[in-house]
């Protein structure tokens, strides 16, 4: 695209529809921007014709698409630190699963060492039963030591 520039002194002037061509603007888009007073405007020519003060406009646009920037810097930022409180929180979820798994394996272990612990429990307590009735037989019978406890008790 081809751009015009009239010289007056050292500032560059463009009519608001070549200014807006080149910008990739609307006509009144630039309108509203001399209205509400952000950039340089003044009528030139023979046929006094609006015309914009390019470095003005340049300038508006540049610290707009710096603003944009800096809003995707911010995001790109917010994003990173999103990214890290997720990798983070993967890693927490990891070394708690690890955990879980751990202590299932204890449980399990601890299960079954109490399971063994119950038969042996019963295996004595059938031991003992039988001991106690031998002994209550053994008491019971007149023959062999008892006997003998019991009939010198009694003389």
């Amino acid at each position: 695209m081809q751009e015009i520039y009239i010289q007056d002194g050292k500032e560059e002037w463009q009519t608001i529809t070549q200014a807006a061509k080149c910008f990739g603007r609307t006509r009144q888009a630039l309108e509203s921007l001399i209205k509400r007073g952000i950039i340089q405007s003044k009528q030139m020519g023979l046929k006094n014709i609006m015309h914009v003060h390019v470095p003005t406009l340049q300038m508006y646009y540049s610290s707009k698409s710096n603003n944009n920037s800096n809003q995707n810097d911010n995001k790109n930022v917010s994003n990173i630190s999103l990214h890290l409180d997720l990798i983070a929180t993967k890693s927490d979820n990891k070394r708690l699963a690890d955990l879980v798994a751990r202590l299932e394996i204890e449980l399990d272990t601890l299960k079954r060492d109490y399971s063994e612990e119950r038969k042996y429990n019963k295996e004595l307590q059938s031991e003992i039963l039988k001991l106690s009735k031998e002994l209550q037989s053994i008491l019971n019978k007149d023959s062999g030591l008892m006997g003998w406890i019991k009939t010198k008790v009694k003389q």
